[in-house]
């Protein structure tokens, strides 16, 4: 066989594998109903203790006063949250936004009660699209999202007149969704924006994951990854930019990050941190705190870390 037949094969193989390899990880990463999963230890004992937490939480929600909301989104979908009110009439809303393939119950289930009881506020707790009860058959990692948060702004706006305050508080993927928000046109009534393990960028993030999970560079396949994004779901994953976001946002912002996170990596923060714009921010790391585990590991640091910022706006 001629060196060039040969070396046209070899191309011709790696070309699709790599196509092969981003449509895996496409459907990974990005369909809802994916039966591939990211590799983790599994811990039995962990595991159940977190599925009775995540029962309490649920049977303390349920008991709640509560109405289930919906909108429709842009594009057509049905999204559902669960409106809470506070316990004294108030038109102090947060938008409380879960991470990727997460739930409320799961990134907010132990603030919650701090939320009703000491910051007295009304709560909307969303269902991001492609999530629990919201319609869609893929995850956005905060592109499209954005224009649901959107959404919902102009929803208790709607409900608490033009005097309502919102704020915005995200974990993890959230965290990302109200970033890029915040990176838009908001009306005056959004007052303020919490940030907790979020990423610079979808990119930034799945380069660090396929190094530090499978070992692999991350191109091609996040080209790979991104052409099945756009074909299959509409939208590219270099939208999905909230460093670029922060860089156009006036809003007061806090950032909170785990010191030890090895999933979204605490440098994130530090670079998310000096790209706002916004002239009154502020940075606070939880020492010892893994992902998405920053009020779990320091409640008292967390809390007073919410207290100043809602006392403050």
């Amino acid at each position: 066989m001629k060196k060039g037949t040969t070396a046209a094969l070899a191309a011709a193989g790696l070309f699709g594998l790599s196509a092969l390899s981003g449509r895996y990880f496409y459907d990974l990463a990005i369909v809802r109903d994916s039966k591939f999963k990211i590799p983790e230890k599994k811990d039995p004992e962990k595991e159940r203790a977190h599925a009775e937490f995540l029962q309490k939480v649920n049977d303390w929600m349920e008991k709640q006063p509560r109405q289930d909301c919906t909108i429709t989104s842009y594009d057509g979908l049905k999204l559902h949250a669960v409106y809470m009110p506070a316990y004294e009439p108030t038109k102090r809303t947060a938008i409380l936004v879960h991470g990727y393939r997460a739930s409320i119950a799961n990134d907010f289930g132990e603030m919650l009660p701090f939320y009703r009881d000491s910051l007295k506020c009304n709560l909307l707790l969303v269902d991001d699209r492609g999530h629990n009860r919201s319609e869609g058959d893929y995850i956005g990692f905060g592109w499209h999202d954005h224009y649901d948060i959107e959404k919902w702004i102009d929803f208790l706006i709607e409900k608490h007149g033009s005097s309502a305050e919102i704020f915005l508080h995200g974990v993890s993927m959230g965290a990302a969704i109200v970033m890029i928000t915040a990176g838009g046109h908001l009306p005056p009534q959004v007052k303020g924006v919490i940030e907790d393990c979020g990423y610079t960028s979808i990119e930034g993030e799945m380069t660090y994951c396929m190094h530090s999970i499978y070992h692999l560079p991350i191109q091609p396949i996040f080209s790979e990854v991104n052409y099945f994004t756009q074909k299959k779901a509409g939208y590219s994953l270099y939208d999905c930019d909230p460093k670029k976001a922060m860089a156009k946002t006036e809003l007061p912002f806090l950032l909170i990050h785990g010191g030890t996170d090895d999933f979204v990596p605490t440098y994130m923060v530090h670079e998310l941190f000096d790209a706002c714009a916004s002239s009154d921010k502020k940075k606070v790391i939880i020492q010892g705190a893994g992902h998405a585990l920053s009020y779990h590991t320091n409640r008292e640091m967390y809390e007073q870390a919410l207290l100043d910022f809602y006392g403050t706006h």
